[in-house]
């Protein structure tokens, strides 16, 4: 099954994204040695446009245990991913082992009751601000279950 490329619009759009986050220059270079090349470049591509986390977020984590049970090492571990808006600050993201991350990222971990128990206030309502202050949309993201207001 074939994979559609991102245009050149569309690449130079998020390297561009990507540089004002990072703070460091990301460009592309031209494919070499044909189709194959290419599609070598286009998974590079993604590899760099999904750069995982800024050091300002590795730091907070370092040397952390997880908000789930102390366990490390520890990934940072976006709140709000980025695809929905989450940002490069280290208020976006807690310490998860790589395993509770691949399955807070899955939707098969609600983090709630351990943000609540482990005090991440200052996370939480970081991540209300990607949300644009929904609640409701913060507790689909976080618990990884869609809540659905009883009608009266």
């Amino acid at each position: 099954m074939s994979q559609r490329l991102p245009g050149p619009g569309a690449i130079a759009k998020g390297l561009a994204s990507l540089s004002a986050h990072t703070g460091r220059q990301w460009r592309l270079l031209p494919p070499e040695g044909g189709e194959r090349a290419a599609t070598t470049r286009a998974r590079e591509v993604n590899r760099l446009l999904s750069d995982p986390a800024s050091p300002a977020q590795r730091a907070k984590v370092r040397g952390a245990g997880s908000i789930i049970d102390d366990d490390g090492p520890c990934d940072p571990a976006h709140l709000v991913p980025r695809s929905l808006g989450g940002c490069n600050d280290s208020r976006c993201v807690v310490p998860l082992t790589r395993q509770q991350h691949r399955d807070f990222d899955e939707g098969t971990l609600d983090l709630a009751p351990f943000l609540i128990r482990a005090g991440c206030i200052r996370e939480v309502q970081h991540a209300l601000v990607h949300t644009d202050g929904s609640l409701l949309r913060l507790i689909h993201i976080v618990t990884g279950k869609r809540h659905v207001p009883e009608q009266r």
